[in-house]
């Protein structure tokens, strides 16, 4: 987005959901850059994270603060940026774990009927064979 030239500016993005982390790559201890020329040029950047897929909503603010202060020249600029998730490693891992699972629990009953279905068939013929003898 574009901002006023001003004293300093800063630009902000948070997001309300929990599973998204907004780390500042840039500027970790605070996002105020000065730009006080027409052909100053400052940037911003963060480094999103999801930890599930999703569409997300996140919030985004520029402001401009006197050169030595903390004073605000304008009101807040905001805007907002949707974020699509269609995939993550972590939720697709859970997924197929959790998919494993299910598959385990459901086919447990099924071998263990299996199994004693054949170990009694084979105790079985083992009774007639010795009954035949």
């Amino acid at each position: 987005m574009t901002v006023p030239i001003g004293g300093r500016v800063g630009v902000t993005l948070t997001s309300p959901y929990s599973e998204v982390d907004i780390k500042d790559d840039l500027n970790p201890e605070g996002g105020v850059q000065p730009v006080t020329e027409p052909t100053d040029a400052a940037t911003w950047i963060w480094s999103v994270r999801a930890s599930k897929p999703g569409t997300y909503q996140l919030q985004g603010g520029a402001f401009v603060l006197a050169a030595d202060t903390d004073q605000a020249l304008l009101p807040h600029d905001r805007f907002t940026i949707t974020l699509t998730v269609e995939r993550t490693s972590d939720y697709t891992a859970e997924q197929v774990w959790t998919a494993t699972l299910d598959i385990t629990k459901w086919s447990v009953p099924q071998i263990v009927t299996i199994l004693t279905a054949l170990l009694g068939a084979g105790a079985f013929a083992a009774w007639i064979r010795r009954r035949l003898q």
